[in-house]
């Protein structure tokens, strides 16, 4: 379903979503009520809100080194390859007085 998402993503609505579910053989109702379930906004609602104050504005998008008690961390904004994080990593470690 993640590529099917993927691969559509200029049409997400809620029919098209159905239509796709049924078409990768998921168990449709099933697929509907979850997608029409409050369950999870409380969690996405507070996701968004500290991505928001990270200064995150799209996917992907990551923080590195983001606590709740101090700076809101370093993003890295985009597809980035392992070694990217691995010095972003590291350099915030050197500062920390970490390594």
């Amino acid at each position: 379903m993640r590529h099917v998402m993927i691969v559509n993503a200029e049409a997400l609505k809620a029919d098209n979503l159905a239509t796709y579910a049924a078409n990768v053989k998921l168990d449709v109702p099933k697929f509907k009520g979850c997608l029409e379930s409050d369950k999870f906004k409380a969690q996405i609602d507070q996701d968004i809100a500290e991505g928001g104050v990270a200064g995150v504005q799209g996917t992907p998008s990551f923080v590195i080194g983001y606590l709740k008690t101090t700076a809101p961390g370093v993003r890295l904004v985009g597809a980035q390859p392992y070694a990217q994080f691995d010095a972003k990593i590291q350099e915030m470690l050197e500062q920390a007085g970490k390594k």
